[in-house]
């Protein structure tokens, strides 16, 4: 995996932020992802390690990124976990969705979502904790 250092202050579109994850994690992760309107937040509609490089924490340290962009940026994230398999999975999955932050929305599970932790004005601020994503 490359190490590239991600700093979230000179990321000015979303499209240079999917870029940079690409690269980040070229040879690691199949992902799908979106910056939608009304209102306006983050869609990821695949997220797929690849076989050989599961267990490692690559899908936590994808997660860690993109939640560090949602954050530094004030966007809520959605989701709809899809588990590979059995009902097991499906209680895998969603404890590692609930780890950073996801909630089913209200009577369903299907949709998952996760709202900024820390409002833009503060995140934005100089020299804050969350300038730059973490480095792998």
């Amino acid at each position: 995996m490359m190490n590239l250092k991600l700093k979230l202050g000179k990321i000015k579109t979303f499209a240079q932020f999917e870029k940079l994850l690409e690269k980040k994690y070229e040879k690691t992760i199949e992902f799908t992802l979106s910056l939608d309107e009304d209102p306006i937040h983050l869609s990821l509609d695949r997220l797929e390690v690849f076989q050989k490089k599961r267990r490692q924490g690559i899908g936590t340290k994808f997660m860690t990124d993109l939640c560090a962009y949602a954050d530094y940026n004030g966007y809520r994230v959605e989701l709809m976990p899809v588990p590979l398999s059995s009902e097991i999975e499906r209680n895998r999955l969603d404890g590692f969705y609930h780890k950073f932050g996801f909630k089913y929305r209200k009577k369903q599970r299907t949709t998952m979502i996760r709202c900024p932790r820390k409002p833009k004005e503060v995140i934005l601020q100089p020299d804050s904790q969350w300038q730059d994503l973490p480095v792998y």
